[in-house]
């Protein structure tokens, strides 16, 4: 897949996702599927964006639930559109962000910043507040982050389905 639209559809839906929340979250998950289309190895894709997804689920949820994040939707563990921006996420391991799979400490050093500045802006245009003051809480996201993104790219070069191909479309 061309990681430049591999990134692009990651972006699509993160700014949906963020500015739209639950009521538009069918619209989130269209790049998604195209995605999903597009991929040379989908089921691979599918296995990393569940293993992603249930990780995803477990670090925002802890966030959410020692108060961390307050979000403007609420829904126990996370939000549905938190959960479509990490199967998103996921998407972008096997393809766009491939290169890090040799570069783990890149991929620390990405996450320390990129993890903190997505979540601050999803808090600057409404989707959440944090409880802790801003570096404070920029410290605590740049540290998971740093150590989150690593091991989900070292994860990603574990999962490969064997025989995995892209998906037949049939256009009648």
């Amino acid at each position: 897949m061309n990681p430049l639209l591999n990134v692009a559809l990651y972006q699509v839906v993160w700014f949906i996702a963020v500015l739209g929340g639950e009521d538009l979250l069918w619209l989130a998950l269209i790049p998604v599927l195209v995605h999903f289309v597009l991929t040379p190895v989908p089921r691979t894709d599918l296995t990393l964006v569940v293993l992603v997804l249930l990780i995803g689920i477990v670090v925002d949820g802890s966030l959410r639930m020692s108060g961390f994040f307050i979000f403007a939707e609420d829904r126990f563990p996370i939000p549905w559109w938190l959960g479509c921006i990490w199967i998103s996420l996921a998407t972008l391991f096997n393809h766009s962000l491939h290169w890090l799979k040799s570069r783990l400490w890149l991929a620390a050093l990405l996450g320390a910043v990129s993890g903190p500045v997505a979540y601050l802006a999803g808090g600057r245009l409404g989707a959440a507040e944090f409880s802790l003051s801003l570096p404070w809480s920029i410290a605590v996201l740049a540290i998971i982050w740093g150590v989150l993104v690593p091991g989900l790219v070292w994860l990603s070069g574990k999962v490969f389905i064997v025989g995995d191909r892209p998906l037949q479309v049939m256009w009648r």
